[in-house]
Parts: structure tokens; C-alpha cells; sequence
């Protein structure tokens, strides 16, 4: 499609509603970089000042976003969770609009840290059951994902978890009802895992996320170590 300098609509807005219209019938998708300044005036043969007003109304209105040193990026939509919901992932990005998948990295039975001890109450010489996960968001990934729970649910090692609920799983295998929570939430910056796991850059700041959930009983179900990208999930306090 070709830009039309005659007409009366402003060359910029063109290139704006051209874009919008890109990333609103999905051939533009969220995460996907829009080519360079210099691309887009070469290729619609407009001035550096056109493409730079289009992309700026394009960013304030939501539709991209700038990444300093990397480019310009059609913006993901963002999930949003109240943040004393005890949900699943899965029924939140359902709650979103969004389909939900994940792709398991690990899972082993593993002696309990000191972490595990503390926040699961459990002896010193038990068994913890260790599952990571990626987990998506319409295919993007969003969150690293590592559960740690007691060994009365280590039947679950026996399980296909790719692109299941393993709340669902819980509830059906053991009836167990997530009841409570504890949260902590803080800035942290992805290690070399954590970065190709969520296709970012190692150092790029990320929400880490605390969390130990209780059953119905006050019992500890499990404890969840949580790598968040930031501009993909938010927490509201309801």
C-alpha cells in the first residue's frame, strides 16, 4: 500500500491508521518489532518527521512500545489480576481474553531447601516436588513459573503437564481448594535462564514474585517462585 501525498488526510496519519489497522487484523502481533525509522521512510517515501508523529500517537495511545538500544514494538496485551486472588494463571488469562498455554521446562522430586522447610513446614529430609514452567499468554511468553510442592502431591510427576492447570490438576486429583496466600512482590532483573526462557535480554527488570498458598485447611499446598514480565502482567488491589 502506497501513501497518498494529495489527499487531504496528513501523510502521518496515513502511516498511523496504516499501522493500526497492521496490528489490529494481526498481521502486526504483539511483541513483533515495526521496522526501523529509516525502513519506513524508504518504503513509503515520507520524511523522518511523518514516520516519528505516527509512531509517537501510536505509543501514547498504547499500541506500541519503545525499547531503548532495541526498537519499536507492537505492545502486548496486558493480563490483569487482583493481587489477593488466589486463581490459576489459566483461569486469569481466560478472565482476560486471552488463551492460556505452558510449556514445562522441569519436573523432579528434590530434597526440601531451607526455603521449601520454612515455607511448607515440612521435615528437613522431605521430598519437594520441583515443576518450571513457561507460561503463555495468546502464545507470548509472560511468566517463569517454578512450584515447589510437598510430597503428598508427588503423584503429579507421573502427569503430562504441558498445557495443563496444575490448579485444576490439584482439585481433581486431591480436592485441594486454594484458600489463602502469601505474597511478596519486588523489582528483579532476569538472570541467563530466565532470559531466553521469556525471549528478553539477560538484565532486563522483571516482577519476582513470592508466594506460598494454603488449602482450605490452613495447610501449605505449595510455594511458588514467580518471573513476571512486567509489561505483560499487572496487579490491582481491589
Amino acid at each position: 500500500m502506497h501513501l497518498d501525498s494529495s489527499s487531504a488526510t496528513p501523510l502521518y496519519l496515513q502511516l498511523k491508521n496504516l499501522l493500526t489497522e497492521q496490528i489490529q487484523t494481526g498481521k502486526l502481533k504483539g511483541g513483533d518489532q515495526i521496522p526501523t525509522e529509516t525502513e519506513l521512510c524508504q518504503k513509503y517515501n515520507i520524511g523522518r518527521n511523518t514516520v516519528r508523529n505516527a509512531i509517537k500517537e501510536l505509543t501514547e495511545e498504547g499500541y506500541l512500545i519503545k525499547k531503548q538500544g532495541k526498537g519499536t514494538f507492537v505492545q502486548c496485551k496486558t493480563i490483569e489480576e487482583n493481587v489477593n486472588c488466589n486463581a490459576s494463571f489459566t483461569s486469569v488469562c481466560r478472565a482476560n481474553g486471552m488463551v492460556p498455554s505452558n510449556k514445562l521446562v522441569t519436573l523432579a522430586l528434590q530434597p526440601a531447601s531451607k526455603a521449601d522447610i520454612e515455607a511448607l513446614h515440612v521435615a528437613p529430609d522431605s521430598m519437594i516436588l520441583y515443576i518450571a514452567r513457561v507460561l503463555y499468554a495468546d502464545g507470548i511468553p509472560v511468566i517463569f513459573d517454578r512450584l515447589y510442592l510437598t510430597e503428598k502431591y508427588s503423584d503429579l510427576i507421573r502427569e503430562n503437564l504441558d498445557n495443563v492447570s496444575v490448579y485444576e490438576l490439584l482439585y481433581k486429583k486431591f480436592h485441594v481448594i486454594m484458600s489463602e496466600s502469601h505474597k511478596t512482590i519486588e523489582l528483579a532483573y532476569a538472570n541467563e535462564e530466565e532470559s531466553k526462557l521469556l525471549n528478553i535480554d539477560a538484565g532486563d527488570p522483571v516482577l519476582l514474585m513470592n508466594e506460598t498458598v494454603f488449602d482450605s485447611t490452613g495447610e501449605p499446598v505449595h510455594r511458588t517462585k514467580q518471573i513476571i514480565l512486567g509489561d505483560r502482567f499487572k496487579y490491582s488491589i481491589r
